[in-house]
């Protein structure tokens, strides 16, 4: 299950984070799903390679339930920490669905191209942030896709 297709079947409309300094907040929407589990982990170096944080690793669960909704007041103010979420499929599987890697003040946002445009919030995060062509955004956040998924479309302001 990868929910970054077309807009006929279950997809992720549109995905935020921002790094307040003292907290990060991570939020996201989906489409045409049924209520899904989820798996948040946070590393200082890395992006996940599983949902499964291992004793003495270097992830940690920062939440895991049906919210789509993240506010991680466990961070360090002076350094980018890198996200990692996965959805739990119909067989328990935990499949990844997004990574971000995030420095203090800085804000993302991507949005599926099929998406309404529904969200004041939107609007506001892109009348203060400069565009970032999808090449350019790799380095800072990746979303997976199946087959050539929706194209990225993000904006990034520091």
């Amino acid at each position: 299950m990868h929910l970054f297709r077309d807009a006929q079947g279950p997809y992720m409309a549109h995905f935020h984070a921002t790094h307040h300094g003292d907290h990060t907040e991570l939020f996201w929407e989906t489409r045409n799903t049924p209520a899904l589990s989820w798996r948040v982990l946070r590393s200082e170096v890395e992006f996940a390679a599983t949902a499964d944080a291992l004793p003495g690793g270097r992830q940690v669960v920062v939440m895991q339930g049906t919210d789509t909704h993240l506010s991680d007041l466990d961070v360090a103010g002076s350094t980018h920490h890198y996200y990692t979420v996965f959805a739990q499929d119909e067989d328990g599987g935990w499949q990844r669905q997004a990574e971000i890697r995030i420095a203090p003040h800085e804000r993302f946002f991507w949005r599926h191209p099929s998406a309404e445009r529904h969200l004041d919030a939107e609007r506001d995060l892109q009348g203060d942030a400069r565009s970032i062509a999808p090449g350019d955004a790799a380095d800072e956040a990746r979303i997976l896709s199946l087959n050539h998924g929706p194209y990225l479309s993000a904006w990034l302001s520091t």
